[in-house]
């Protein structure tokens, strides 16, 4: 999992990182260029970009 922070200030990373997730930081550059980031950041066959408020059930992630 990658994570890309965009200049948080609350424990965001902490948890990230306690989830095994690679944290980047955008350095306040905006949603566009965090999305970049990691969409180029990312070596796999599918990519999902989650925004923070979005809660995904279990089964999503299978298969």
């Amino acid at each position: 999992m990658i994570v890309i922070d965009g200049c948080s200030h609350d424990s965001t990373v902490q948890i990230a990182r306690s989830y095994g997730a690679r944290v980047i930081s955008d350095r306040g550059r905006g949603l566009p260029a965090a999305r970049m980031i990691g969409a180029r950041t990312a070596h796999a066959d599918l990519v999902a970009l989650i925004d923070a408020d979005v809660i995904l059930p279990q089964a999503s992630w299978q298969n």
